[in-house]
């Protein structure tokens, strides 16, 4: 009867039973297949995140800060060089105890003509109520309109 010589790695495994050949060539592609999959995991990478392609506005930054029982709604709003005019309208809620959004009859309109539009406003909360502002843009540039909306959500402490 033949005799089965296998080396690896420098190690001599000679006329192995029928069972060890078994567990060494399972053991061999199991090897095989982690490594594989930690080379394809390793040369995965993660998306960048989605960020909004605009035309006339540079950026938005809008936040919902808390003190106390008083909630401050801050905004700024960047366009792009040539812009004309921004307006902006903010609309608050709170979430209700059924969990939907209700609106509070207090709603925030500004316009600026230049390329900046900042403003702070403040809003009586209630500890433990979360509240949302939706905000609706719109930013003229060399004549050419452009909208966005952002939304922004925080709970007063």
């Amino acid at each position: 009867m033949p005799q089965l010589l296998i080396v690896y790695g420098g190690i001599k495994f000679e006329d192995l039973g029928g069972n060890m050949k078994k567990q060494i060539l399972l053991f061999a592609f199991i090897i095989g297949i982690f490594l594989n999959v930690c080379a394809f995991a390793a040369s995965t990478t993660l998306p960048e995140p989605i960020e909004p392609c605009w035309d006339n506005i540079l950026d938005i930054q809008n936040g919902i800060t808390f003190v106390d029982n008083t909630g401050y709604y801050t905004v700024t709003i960047m366009g792009q060089s040539g812009t004309s005019n921004i307006t902006a309208i903010a609309k608050l809620y709170y979430k209700n105890d059924s969990g939907q959004w209700s609106e509070i009859p207090q709603s925030w309109t500004f316009s600026e003509n230049s390329n900046c539009l900042a403003f702070e406003k403040t809003f009586s909360a209630t500890s433990g109520i979360e509240y949302k502002v939706d905000l609706s843009i719109s930013v003229v540039r060399n004549g050419t309109f452009e909208p966005a909306t952002k939304t922004v959500t925080a709970t007063c402490p």
